[in-house]
């Protein structure tokens, strides 16, 4: 199969589905924001915790963020030591068996939720992120971007599905949250809903996991390096026997005609050295980095800390919008399969927005394309309050919009790592810098349950924007280059 990417075979499809379906699962996560407040509402009534807020429900995003980070190395080094396959079966285990779990921890108590839910949960869920990831961009290392966006494009949409899933399997009658608190947040407390929440987690985790494994039988390794240096060897070898035959051709028509001249033969002889020459080039395999010596690199690169810090802004950001943008919108918006649509829409523009930010990046650039990302995602989070004050359909253009600039981190800064440090390590670098993550999640849970009633939710989305346009302004100072020193 050929196309503007050059030679796409059969297996290289096979393992970019593969990878997108693993993700698609791994999408669930995107799900919190519309399912948290039944969470909260059955945790409320069913349980002794009966003071938390939907607010609160960041949490579990917090500890979340530690498994996550735990998981990614934890992915990486099964991958470097079991392979794709072994690597995010382990991982895939893991996600769906604590899905699981919840059956049980969410009788239990917030707590006991938040470690299944939350720490182990995600660590899962990280566990088999990088992988696929990582194999997708071996199989396409030309394109890497557009590779990691198409894999990581099933986790932006995996929401769209399972959004509603959640919604029509507990609030099939939409009903919308019947309890009022003093702050104005809303819980649910009929029956009919919160009966349906612990036996949503082991559907979920039933779907979960037969999607992963359908995904794990397509994901393959590509041929070793040295493999693919015989094949041009050999190629080689064919090309030279007939440069060969054509040189003693030429030759033979040449002496027909009484044309003697050395000059011509030996233009002949050199082009074919250099057609060698040239196969034996480009067979040389570039020296890989060890996973001590990427490390150290990454360590004393300026671009990697800007790349930590820029994940650590938007993510920290976003949390005020993907966990609960279904909580804000239920203040002035009373329609809770609206409110899931919401939710599954913005997850279309969070999975397409992947792969678009990908090939933009391989076309202009990092620094162009995060320009655009963080300029968008600080105009509209800033301004989305005023969408309290028209139709509620503007509500779901503008988290739609959020969704898509904020999804461009997610393909842009594992293909920007990879190609600054190589994609042999990029997992266990990805774990390094997904830090910034765990540390985001705690503090936008911070900020977001000691702030929420002294700033409100207004508050909350200025935060948001404030730290994107931090994020803008360092973006002038990354100089990441490739392992060929071309600037990434």
């Amino acid at each position: 199969m050929t196309s503007c990417y050059g030679d796409i075979s059969l297996r290289v499809v096979l393992v970019i589905f593969g990878g997108f379906l693993v993700h698609l699962a791994l999408g669930a996560m995107y799900t919190i924001g519309n399912f948290s407040p039944y969470i909260v509402s059955y945790i409320r009534n069913r349980t002794d915790d009966t003071s938390i807020r939907n607010v609160d429900s960041l949490w579990i995003i917090s500890i979340g963020s530690i498994g996550q980070c735990i998981g990614l190395s934890i992915g990486g080094l099964n991958a470097h030591r079991f392979g794709a396959r072994i690597a995010t079966l382990i991982g895939s285990v893991i996600f769906c068996t604590a899905t699981a779990m919840n059956y049980f921890s969410v009788k239990s108590s917030f707590i006991v939720f938040v470690i299944t839910y939350g720490l182990i949960r995600y660590l899962g869920h990280k566990a088999t992120y990088g992988t696929p990831v990582q194999t997708a961009i071996k199989w396409l290392p030309n394109h890497a971007t557009l590779a990691a966006g198409l894999v990581v494009s099933g986790t932006g949409g995996g929401s769209m599905i399972f959004n509603q899933i959640i919604t029509e399997y507990v609030n099939p009658n939409n009903l919308s949250p019947d309890y009022i608190d003093d702050d104005d947040e809303r819980y649910f407390t009929q029956e009919e809903v919160l009966d349906k929440v612990p036996s949503c987690f082991l559907i979920l985790g039933g779907i979960y996991f037969g999607l992963q494994i359908l995904g794990i039988v397509c994901l393959a390794e590509p041929p070793s390096i040295s493999k693919q240096v015989q094949v041009k060897a050999k190629t080689a070898d064919i090309d030279y026997e007939t440069n060969d035959d054509t040189l003693d051709k030429e030759k033979h028509d040449l002496n027909k005609v009484g044309v003697s001249s050395n000059d011509q033969i030996d233009s002949i002889v050199i082009n074919s050295a250099k057609q060698s020459e040239n196969i034996d080039r480009n067979s040389e395999p570039q020296k890989q980095l060890g996973i001590l010596e990427a490390v150290k690199v990454s360590l004393t690169s300026r671009s990697f800390y800007i790349l930590w810090l820029t994940i650590l802004l938007i993510s920290c950001g976003m949390q005020f919008i993907s966990g609960l943008y279904k909580a804000y919108g239920q203040t002035f918006i009373d329609d809770d399969h609206f409110l899931a649509v919401v939710g599954s829409v913005s997850a279309v523009f969070n999975c397409l927005g992947r792969p678009i930010w990908g090939a933009v990046m391989d076309k202009v650039g990092y620094r162009i394309t995060m320009w655009i990302i963080s300029g968008g995602f600080a105009i509209t989070t800033g301004t989305l309050l005023f969408t309290e004050h028209f139709h509620k359909s503007l509500f779901l253009v503008w988290v739609c919009a959020i969704f898509f600039f904020f999804c461009g981190i997610w393909s842009m800064i594992p293909s920007a790592l990879a190609k600054l440090l190589g994609p042999e390590h990029m997992a266990i670098n990805y774990g390094m810098i997904y830090t910034g993550v765990s540390i985001a999640a705690i503090l936008g849970s911070t900020l977001a349950s000691t702030l929420k009633s002294e700033i409100g939710w207004h508050g909350l989305f200025f935060l948001s924007s404030g730290m994107g346009v931090i994020v803008f302004i360092v973006s002038f100072f990354f100089n990441g280059v490739d392992r060929s020193g071309k600037n990434i």
